[in-house]
C-alpha cells in the first residue's frame, strides 16, 4: 500500500533539523541503528517519528517502534535489536541516561528541541558513524539540495504565518 506524501508532516522535520542531520537520521534508519527521539512535546515526538518512518517508503521499518515510551518500558533501550523509540525529556533525564550508560551497545539520541544527534557511547561515535556506509555522492547531493530548498520554503511559510498572526493581533 502506497503512502501519501500529504500524510507526512515534513514541517517539523524540516524546521527542527539541519539538512545534514536529516540525512544522517535517514542513513541511520536505512542501516537499522538504535534511535531514541527525545522531546518535551509528546505529540510532536510521535508525529516526527511517524514522519521519519514514512519517509523510508517504499522500504518498511519492520523493527521495534515505540513512539512514546513509558517508565515501565525504559529497559527496552538495552535490547540488541534496532529500534526507533520516543521518550519525553523528563523521563529521559529522570531514568533514560542511566539505562543508556548501562547498555552494552550505543544508542543515537535525537533531541528534537535542539535538532541535534548524540551517541550514548561517547568514545565510539565516530567509529560507529564511519562504519555505516554513506549514501552515493550523487544521491546525497541531490537529496541535500532538495531538503535545503524545502527548508527555505518552510522557513518562509513560518515567517508569513508569524506576520499574519501579528497583524491579526494588532488589528
Amino acid at each position: 500500500n502506497a503512502k501519501n506524501l500529504e500524510d507526512i508532516n515534513f514541517c517539523d522535520i524540516l524546521s527542527k533539523f539541519c539538512t545534514d542531520n536529516i540525512l544522517k537520521i535517514y542513513k541511520l534508519m536505512l542501516f537499522e541503528q538504535k534511535l531514541l527521539f527525545i522531546d518535551e512535546d509528546i505529540n510532536r515526538l510521535s508525529s516526527v517519528i511517524g514522519s521519519f518512518i514514512n519517509v523510508l517508503y517504499p522500504i518498511d521499518w519492520v523493527n521495534t517502534t515505540i513512539p512514546i515510551m513509558s517508565a515501565q518500558m525504559i529497559r527496552y533501550l538495552q535490547t540488541f535489536l534496532p529500534f526507533i523509540n520516543g521518550m519525553s525529556e523528563e523521563l529521559f533525564h529522570y531514568n533514560g541516561k542511566v539505562v543508556l550508560r548501562e547498555a552494552e551497545e550505543g544508542v543515537f539520541q535525537i533531541y528534537l528541541k535542539d535538532g541535534i544527534i548524540k551517541y550514548s557511547k561517547q568514545n565510539n561515535e565516530d567509529e560507529v558513524l564511519s562504519s555505516i556506509p554513506n549514501l552515493p555522492k550523487k544521491i546525497y547531493n541531490k537529496l541535500y539540495q532538495e531538503i535545503s530548498d524545502l527548508q527555505k520554503i518552510v522557513a518562509l511559510l513560518k515567517d508569513e504565518q508569524k506576520e499574519s498572526l501579528s497583524n491579526n493581533i494588532n488589528n
